[in-house]
């Protein structure tokens, strides 16, 4: 953003250094300090919202490419569940159905979305981030995965057979191990601290 306007960068980056000082002092200037950083931050807000950053101002205020990527992704999901909901149900990938890895990730992208309506509203995007947007799906799929498999080993070791009547709740479980990997990966630990 700052390329082609280093002069401004530094003018921002002085005044809020300023204004630091003025608050590090024995008697800070509080409101001489508010003053200044809210004229910045002014003057930020009018370069953003320059008519030549409208691209910018797209990719990292509004984070467009990751939403319209998540919409994409999205699309196609929902377009497979619904053509192929059957046999998806049927359909193993190492003994897990490929439903649970649709639903994981769908619950990953959900995760995406909040996170990313999250950073645009308080303009915290950055570009280190689309990394960690792009793999939310797979990661999402994976937990999704994980967590089905947890599940159907609690069924076999309580009951001694895997019979699943009804797959909601697998799918669901799934898409909330997607949506939050903390909650997943804190599962998954729990599991794997009681088998050592």
């Amino acid at each position: 953003m700052f390329k082609d306007k280093l002069d401004v960068y530094k003018k921002f980056i002085t005044d809020i250094l300023d204004a630091l000082k003025g608050l590090s002092e024995k008697e800070p200037k509080t409101l001489e300090a508010r003053k200044v950083y809210s004229l910045t931050l002014s003057d930020f807000n009018q370069l953003v919202n320059d008519d030549s950053l409208k691209w910018w101002r797209f990719k990292y205020v509004y984070g467009g490419p990751t939403f319209i990527y998540f919409i994409a992704f999205l699309s196609a999901i929902l377009a497979v569940w619904f053509l192929f909901s059957p046999t998806l149900t049927s359909y193993t990938i190492l003994w897990v159905p490929a439903s649970a890895f649709l639903w994981g990730a769908v619950g990953g992208l959900l995760w995406g979305f909040w996170r990313l309506w999250q950073h645009s509203c308080s303009r915290e995007i950055r570009k280190a981030w689309y990394n960690w947007y792009i793999a939310l799906p797979l990661i999402g799929a994976i937990l999704g995965a994980m967590t089905y498999l947890l599940l159907l080993s609690g069924l076999l070791a309580i009951t001694g057979e895997v019979n699943v009547q009804s797959q909601y709740l697998p799918l669901l479980l799934s898409g909330l191990a997607g949506f939050s990997a903390k909650w997943a990966v804190q599962g998954l630990e729990n599991v794997t601290k009681k088998v050592q």
